[in-house]
């Protein structure tokens, strides 16, 4: 399988991308079809992409397209994306210049000692690779991975560049779909839930709470809160972290922080402890002030205004003149689309974690 990306074929790719971007779509729909968008110019015979909290970097959901791995699988594509050592692992293409990574330009040695290769690639029939972060104003917002089986050739130099330049205007599209409501809004079932993972990383304990979350009979319905209790999970066991979490939407529509942390219960083999609990108010305000694009000092002044402070009060909070807030207000009011600090709390602080609007 093989293209030639030309000029023509990428800008249209671009713009089709750039209006899938503004379309107002949830993340799992703008992700499905932004791969079919780019499957137009890098051809693929099948593809994985995850959202990924871009507070902490940790994988919190994925789509796959054209193949259907195990939940073993996927499990152990989370503990080698969270462990972070294996070849162009996307914890490693996150802090690059230049966030992708074709799998053959490892050379054989290093491709040979895969772990993602040898467990999940060649056993599925795959044998080539493109993967990329999307990035956009310093922070990441997913990644993904394209494959081409051992029968077909590898990506070409165009079609690495072709994916490169269309990073940012994928990150932009993932960005603006955290803030769409989501395709399903049912009621998100109160308090929180506690799993207790063993050593080797089967489930030890779990509340009934915790099972409910979890549940997943149709190995679809809650992939997001899944693979980002996989992640935390996998990052304190295998990186050897003291502390995982991540902000992830369930299958209902409501945020949910996810949080790792080793069991000190005097045991050789530490159990890890995992957390499912509703968001923070403060936390589900820095992730949407985040998704809208916000400056560092105009987060700094909606942080101001959610603590309920005058025009004069922010000024001297944060040095600057009075003027010169209203002049990051007015951008704010334009980048989250309000027109009145009341509509900006309630945009960016829902009293609820099941929406944000």
């Amino acid at each position: 399988m093989t293209s030639v990306v030309s000029a023509l074929r990428a800008d249209a790719v671009r713009r089709d991308l750039a209006a899938l971007a503004g379309a107002g779509l949830d993340v799992d729909e703008f992700q499905a079809a932004a791969a079919d968008v780019v499957r137009r110019a890098v051809p693929y015979d099948a593809t994985c992409w995850a959202t990924v909290d871009p507070q902490t970097n940790m994988l919190t959901g994925s789509i796959t397209l054209h193949f259907d791995p195990s939940p073993d699988v996927e499990a152990r594509f989370a503990e080698t994306e969270a462990e972070g050592s294996d070849l162009h692992s996307f914890h490693q293409i996150i802090g690059r210049p230049l966030p992708v990574a074709r799998l053959s330009d490892a050379g054989r040695a290093a491709i040979s000692a895969s772990p993602r290769l040898a467990e999940i690639y060649r056993p599925l029939g795959f044998r080539h690779e493109l993967r990329a972060a999307f990035t956009a104003h310093g922070s990441c917002w997913g990644v993904a991975g394209l494959l081409r089986d051992a029968a077909g050739s590898d990506f070409g130099d165009e079609e690495v560049a072709f994916f490169e330049s269309a990073t940012t205007v994928i990150a932009s599209g993932i960005r603006r779909a955290v803030l769409a409501a989501p395709s399903s809004n049912g009621p998100a079932a109160p308090g929180s839930a506690v799993i207790v993972v063993a050593h080797d990383g089967t489930v030890a304990a779990a509340t009934p709470k915790a099972r409910e979350v979890l549940s997943d009979p149709t190995h679809s319905g809650n992939r997001r809160v899944g693979l980002a209790v996989r992640s935390v999970v996998a990052a304190v066991r295998l990186r050897g972290v003291d502390h995982a979490s991540a902000r992830v939407r369930d299958r209902n529509g409501a945020w949910m922080t996810v949080t790792a942390a080793p069991l000190e219960d005097g045991r050789p083999n530490r159990q890890v402890v995992v957390t499912m609990e509703s968001t923070p108010g403060s936390d589900l305000a820095d992730l949407l002030l985040t998704a809208h694009g916000l400056t560092r000092r105009e987060q700094e002044v909606c942080r101001e205004i959610l603590a309920g402070r005058s025009t004069a009060e922010i000024a001297a909070a944060l040095f600057i003149s009075a003027n010169t807030v209203q002049d990051h207000l007015k951008s704010v009011f334009d980048k989250v689309g309000v027109r009145t600090r009341r509509e900006l709390v309630a945009r960016v602080a829902p009293s609820r974690g099941d929406s944000t609007h």
